[in-house]
């Protein structure tokens, strides 16, 4: 009777190995999936806070770009008007002698 019990005691210590190496392997897989979650979850962080630095690069470029833009018209637009008034001065001389010339 004894010889039996020691049959199904290593047949159960066999079965009880192999249910524990599926378990562990179980509990590893999911070990191993969390931490590519975590992985994942940290990569898509990272490239949030990338895609943030870009976002407020493009917009400070743009807001240095529009104001060098407004800086460049502005001088454009002096340099018109000082030209402008010189053209108007120049008409306002002209008509005048047309004006004094006796016909």
């Amino acid at each position: 009777m004894q010889r039996g019990a020691d049959a199904v005691m290593r047949v159960g210590d066999g079965d009880g190995q192999r249910i524990g190496r599926v378990g562990g392997a179980w509990g590893v897989g999911h070990r191993e999936q969390a931490v590519r979650e975590a992985s994942q979850t940290e990569i898509v962080k990272i490239a949030e806070h990338q895609a943030q630095d870009i976002v407020d690069d493009a917009r400070r470029q743009a807001r240095e770009t529009r104001l060098e833009m407004e800086d460049w018209a502005d001088g454009i637009l002096s340099t018109l008007e000082v030209n402008l008034d010189k053209f108007l001065t120049a008409v306002r001389r002209g008509r005048e002698r047309v004006s004094l010339t006796p016909l």
